[in-house]
């Protein structure tokens, strides 16, 4: 179904309200699927990110974070559009202000990515390649977590009318957030033993995981909306 812009179905040509509710409720999910879609390839480009900058490549962790900004703006972008179709095209419409809810804590973790990738690209400015070598393996554990979460989470939206579903794929989504915590306690616990490395790099490292870790709270939190809305249809 194509987005609410380009209105598949007319509003005004469907008399009934009921009716009118379901095609805007479904043309909702169906924007804000794709949307946690391009949630996924952000997260992606993250891990591109850090794995060029693992390698050295200065020139192309630039490059690849000016493309995730861009990412990261479009998310905003779609999701100032879709809830003014919220607001103005379905005023009655049940989860409204869950809905919106999901999308302002989209937007949110999308700026969580998009502040990870910066501390990334103040790294590598510097001579701190190898600092994050060391936490390498966890970060990236991290982030592909963070990518699964985000993938559950479409797959609740695509199964939003089946509410045993939904509510599998919530539990899987906090198994996933649970690993995201254990793995971040254990970088806290690390990145301890290397203040003698520079603090300020130690510093960019740990904001970076504090990000991910919050993006990971809030799909989470994500999960649980979708979850409420699904029990209510």
């Amino acid at each position: 179904m194509g987005s609410p812009r380009e209105a598949p179905i007319r509003m005004d040509d469907v008399a009934d309200v009921s009716d009118r509710q379901s095609i805007a409720e479904s043309n909702i999910s169906e924007s804000l699927r794709r949307q946690i879609v391009s949630f996924t390839t952000l997260a992606r480009t993250l891990l591109e990110i850090i794995d060029v900058f693992k390698e050295g490549k200065t020139y192309f962790v630039e490059k690849r974070y000016e493309l995730l900004r861009h990412q990261k703006d479009e998310i905003e972008n779609e999701s100032i559009s879709l809830t003014e179709y919220i607001v103005k095209v379905a005023p009655g419409l049940l989860n409204k202000e869950l809905y919106v809810f999901i999308l302002n804590d989209l937007v949110r973790a999308s700026e969580h990515i998009e502040a990870a990738a910066f501390r990334v690209l103040l790294l590598s400015n510097g001579d701190g390649n190898e600092l994050l070598g060391k936490f390498y393996d966890k970060i990236t554990s991290m982030i592909s977590d963070l990518i699964s979460m985000a993938s559950t989470v479409e797959s609740m939206i695509m199964k939003i009318n089946n509410t045993k579903a939904v509510s599998q794929l919530y539990r899987d989504i906090v198994k996933l957030e649970v690993s995201i915590d254990e793995t971040y306690r254990e970088l806290g616990l690390a990145t301890l033993k290397y203040l003698e490395d520079g603090i300020s790099k130690f510093i960019l490292i740990r904001e970076m995981i504090d990000k991910i870790e919050s993006a990971a709270d809030l799909l989470k939190r994500m999960g649980a909306y979708i979850r409420v809305i699904s029990l209510q249809l």
